[in-house]
C-alpha cells in the first residue's frame, strides 16, 4: 500500500526555508518543528536564497512592452472578427454544412472554417453510396416480411432470407425495425 503524496502549501515551505536561512535552530531541530525531512527544508533553504538575487534586479521592475501587448490583442481581435462574421454569414440551419463552404468566400482556411463549426474536414469530403435497386428491393420485402411477422427477431429474420445476422441487424437498424 502506498502512501498518499503530502504537497505543502507556499506559505509553509516559505515560513521553514526563512526559519533553515536564519540559522537559529538546526536542521535536526527545524525538521521535528515543521515536521519534514531536513533534506526538503534544504531544497527550500536553497531555492529561497537563489531566486532571492532576481528580487532584486532591474529586469523585474521593467514594465511589460505594452505597445507589443496591445497589437496582439488587437490583432486577436481582427481574427475573432473575422471568424464571427463568418459564422453570421454562412451559419443558416437549412443548408448543409458542405454546401456552406462550397460556397463562402472568405480568408479563413478550409480547415480553420471546419474548426468553427466543430466538425472533421472529412465531411466535406464524404459522398454517400446511393442504394443499389436490389438492395432497395431486399429492403422493402424485409420492412413488409417484418410487419406480418413482428415477433421475429435479427436471427429469424437472417435465416428467412439468407444472410447473415449482421447484416440483418443492419437493415433492421437502417429501417427502425424492432423485434416485439
Amino acid at each position: 500500500m502506498s502512501k498518499k503524496r503530502i504537497n505543502y502549501s507556499s506559505p509553509f515551505k516559505v515560513k521553514a526555508a526563512v526559519a533553515a536561512v536564519r540559522h537559529e535552530k538546526t536542521m535536526s531541530e527545524l525538521s521535528s518543528q515543521f515536521q519534514v525531512h531536513p533534506n526538503r527544508i534544504g531544497k527550500w533553504k536553497s531555492h529561497l536564497l537563489d531566486y532571492l538575487e532576481t528580487l532584486f534586479q532591474d529586469s523585474c521592475r521593467k514594465k511589460p512592452n505594452a505597445e507589443s501587448d496591445i497589437n496582439e490583442l488587437y490583432s486577436k481581435i481582427g481574427r475573432l472578427e473575422m471568424e464571427n462574421d463568418f459564422l453570421k454569414k454562412n451559419l443558416p440551419s437549412s443548408i448543409e454544412l458542405h454546401q456552406i463552404l462550397e460556397a463562402a468566400d472568405s480568408l479563413l482556411s478550409l480547415c480553420h472554417q471546419y474548426r468553427l463549426f466543430v466538425c472533421c474536414r472529412s465531411t466535406f469530403y464524404y459522398r454517400p453510396i446511393p442504394v443499389s435497386a436490389n438492395e432497395f428491393d431486399l429492403m422493402s420485402a424485409f420492412e413488409k416480411f417484418h410487419f406480418e411477422h413482428p415477433y421475429y427477431g435479427s436471427r429469424r429474420l437472417a435465416f428467412q432470407f439468407g444472410m447473415s445476422r449482421d447484416k440483418a441487424q443492419r437493415l433492421m437498424r437502417d429501417l427502425h425495425l424492432a423485434a416485439t
